[in-house]
């Protein structure tokens, strides 16, 4: 039975924490016009004009929309329901979806069809990094007026609309998709492990790791080779955002904290062995396969959990670094950054079609099937969702909401479009690298900046 939530007060409380924490064309229509008599013509006998003459049908209208939705992402069934069934209520406007592999081949994608005059109308993207001088550089459009006349502003949720929002005002992308990113424990590894309860310091992870170990199985399955070397980052950011948008790593007694700790997981080892060459996907592949008692990855993954594992797997967020000043609890990073909606300066040629396609998308019935076949944590105030087609995985972390600490949402924000990329390819991985120590992973940081801007 389908059930309507509030997602600020109840189904999605867990986000709904983060929000409190932190010009368009009308559509084409097609008229009949009758041609009055001239003021000259006779009234007697002559008979009246009665010719009509019919504009001709609008021309159809493609448009092109690039994402990573497709092919075996657990949205992509999603997409395409909802562009096929645009597509039938408005057979004039034909959407044609270009696919990429990864989420991170949409930018350089996007900008070279920039410089060529050809790129995409509506973008799928986060908004950090390079995506931030989108708008500045004309690849984008603000869409900060078209929300409030497309009668969308107020459907969103406030924190939805704030990590697409800058500090001058402007709404650079309609927020699209939320998430949290919490620890997964495969409760028969820990039982057989000897683990009794889910750790809560980093202290405890570690002991954990290496029971898990001495039973047969690997610990934490994540990346050390793409941006979900997680715990770094994360702990980082924990006091401000200022070094993420100014640099002094190496300075920031914090960060040096959080990293010391980060470098003893590592070499005690706490993470799957390897890892620094490890890519999400295997990471995931290596917990859902049995092998791993661990797994970090994110609310987006939940529909993907196989049937053997469900009912043995528990959500938790991550443990705290004993003494460190900056979380006295567990806490998860959470917030609306991993995906909006742009418009391009091309989709700006065309905002009759564009506004019929995203009002069509940000319908309630639309946005809950991402909710209830992915996992996705929906940016609007008000889905209609059925309760008991959710991910088990998902109730929990509903159900932990209220009590996890609440990581600024998507840090990586702050950083300056300048850096951004340099820091996808090597901040993230570098930490991964056997016998890389705590200043040289600061000093390489600092690096990044200091060639950059």
């Amino acid at each position: 039975m389908k059930k309507r939530y509030s997602t600020t007060a109840v189904l999605f409380a867990v986000i709904a924490l983060v929000a409190a924490a932190c010009g368009g064309t009308s559509a084409e229509t097609t008229t009949i016009a009758t041609a009055a008599p001239s003021a000259e013509s006779p009234t007697s006998s002559a008979a009246p004009d009665t010719t009509t003459t019919t504009t001709a049908p609008p021309e159809p209208v493609t448009l092109n929309l690039i994402t990573n939705w497709v092919g075996d992402s657990n949205k992509a069934s999603a997409l395409s329901s909802i562009v096929e069934e645009f597509e039938a209520a408005n057979p004039d406007i034909k959407v044609l979806v270009e696919g990429v592999a990864k989420d991170n081949d949409i930018t350089n994608r996007v900008e070279t069809q920039f410089l060529a005059g050809e790129e995409p109308d509506i973008i799928l993207h986060f908004g950090a990094g390079a995506t931030a001088n989108w708008i500045p550089d004309g690849v984008t459009i603000p869409v900060t007026e078209l929300a409030e006349e497309w009668g969308l502003t107020d459907k969103f949720l406030p924190g939805a609309l704030n990590e697409y929002t800058t500090d001058d005002g402007t709404l650079v992308a309609f927020p699209l998709e939320g998430f949290a990113i919490p620890l997964w424990y495969n409760t028969e590894i820990l039982a057989q492990a000897g683990v009794d309860e889910i750790p809560v310091t980093t202290t405890d992870f570690l002991a954990a790791a290496e029971k898990i170990r001495a039973a047969g199985f690997q610990p934490l399955a994540t990346s050390g080779a793409d941006w979900m070397t997680p715990l770094v980052l994360s702990n980082t950011t924990a006091d401000d955002n200022s070094t993420l948008a100014e640099g002094g790593w190496a300075d920031n007694a914090n960060i040096r904290r959080a990293v010391e700790e980060w470098v003893a997981l590592r070499d005690g080892g706490a993470f799957i062995d390897n890892f620094e060459g490890v890519d999400f996907g295997v990471a995931e592949e290596t917990f859902f396969n049995g092998e791993a008692g661990i797994l970090y990855s994110g609310t987006w993954a939940y529909a993907s959990l196989p049937p053997e594992l469900e009912g043995k797997v528990v959500i938790a967020p991550q443990p705290v670094i004993p003494g460190a000043p900056f979380y006295d609890s567990p806490w998860w990073w959470a917030g609306f950054g991993a995906k909006g909606i742009h418009i391009s300066r091309n989709g700006g040629e065309k905002l009759g079609a564009v506004e019929k396609f995203v009002k069509f998308f940000y319908q309630g019935e639309m946005i809950a099937r991402f909710v209830e076949q992915a996992g996705m944590v929906p940016p609007l105030k008000d889905v209609p969702v059925d309760e008991s087609v959710l991910s088990d995985l998902f109730v929990q972390t509903i159900a932990l909401g209220p009590d996890v600490t609440l990581l600024k949402p998507h840090p990586e924000a702050a950083i300056p479009g300048a850096v951004f990329d340099s820091w996808y390819a090597g901040a993230y991985t570098l930490p991964a690298i056997p016998g890389t120590t705590v200043d040289e992973i600061l000093e390489f940081w600092d690096t990044l900046y200091d060639d950059n801007l």
